[in-house]
């Protein structure tokens, strides 16, 4: 029997939670990437091209990730709930504290009300609140307009966010912010509604943003190409999205299973006692000790190693849902 999510509305679909997954292996990438080994350089790029295309190449790739989040609930929509909201931020203070926790034990986390205040200084937590929040008002807005109407909100919404974005603004915080999340959410809910004829391009409009927005870094090595509310990385996460929502395949209990929690990859390995302490620091002795397609496979193992640790380390947590849920969302006579 397929199970309804907690957050979006409508039955767990395989082909999109195959999206998810694969949505934060991305996450991973970026992480391991340009975070963890730092971004190559015009210098770089003349004495070892091939290192600093590849290494560009795979951020570029991966960029789209969490705007792929963001078009997932979109897709679906949110369904606004107490219950929904109670079980994501209890997922977010389970890992927060629980490896906060774990750090003063080991002795690498100096213990304090400003330390463990820290560990919740997650963007993506607060930005997402704030589309949860909006999102009953922008399900209003989709269900009372036009294709024309949405898609012109959406056109307008996207027009300011990239003059933003051009200029260097901070109104938009680079697409780390509440607002650039609703145009993804309403851009994710045009494409369903009224996007249908672009799903099989998805995959070559996929390709050409990618190849555009690599030949864009390459010839400016500006940073801000690498933000989320460029209007190429939005098109490489529409073109994924419709992508995968053209991908016919059965139900996996697998992987429907796996997803749920997907999110747990985030809060464990962006943990400041983790980051710091461990993801980058091993991703950086795993680069310097290995060279080409060695060095590529040992990095790929590093994060499978972590998707798995957290996909397991979330099955207490679930458990615990399970049972806070029953007593305090209990359903009414």
């Amino acid at each position: 029997m397929t199970k309804i999510s907690s957050i979006t509305s409508g039955p767990r679909q395989s082909n999109f939670e195959l999206l998810r997954l694969l949505a934060m292996f991305l996450v991973l990438t970026v992480h391991t990437d340009f975070v963890s080994l730092g971004e190559p350089g015009a210098q770089q790029f003349d004495s070892d091209p091939m290192r600093a295309w590849t290494t560009s190449a795979v951020e570029l790739i991966a960029i789209p990730c969490v705007n792929l989040f963001i078009m997932i609930s979109g897709w679906f929509g949110i369904r606004t709930s107490w219950k929904g909201a109670a079980n994501f931020l209890w997922q977010c203070v389970y890992f927060c504290i629980g490896i906060y926790i774990f750090g003063v034990c080991i002795g690498i986390t100096q213990p304090g009300i400003k330390t463990l205040a820290q560990t919740f200084q997650l963007w993506f937590l607060y930005a997402y609140l704030g589309l949860y929040i909006f999102a009953p008002a922008l399900n209003l807005l989709i269900k009372r307009s036009s294709c024309r109407q949405l898609g012109s909100t959406v056109a307008v919404m996207l027009v300011f966010q990239t003059g933003a974005w051009l200029m260097h603004s901070d109104t938009i915080h680079s697409g780390y912010s509440a607002f650039s999340f609703m145009i993804l959410y309403l851009l994710a809910r045009w494409l369903r509604l009224y996007g249908e004829h672009l799903r099989r391009w998805g995959g070559w409009m996929y390709l050409a943003a990618t190849a555009l927005n690599l030949a864009l870094y390459r010839l400016t090595l500006d940073y801000s190409v690498l933000a989320y509310c460029n209007p190429l990385v939005i098109l490489q996460a529409a073109s994924l999205t419709l992508f995968f929502a053209n991908i016919r395949m059965r139900n996996s209990r697998f992987i429907n299973w796996a997803a749920r929690s997907a999110f747990a990859v985030y809060l464990l390995h962006t943990h400041l006692c983790v980051m710091g302490n461990y993801f980058a620091p091993w991703n950086k002795q795993i680069f310097h000790a290995f060279d080409g397609p060695a060095c590529v496979g040992m990095l790929f193992l590093a994060m499978l190693g972590w998707y798995a640790a957290a996909i397991l380390l979330d099955q207490p947590r679930r458990w615990l849902w399970t049972l806070m849920a029953r007593r305090l969302f209990r359903p009414k006579a």
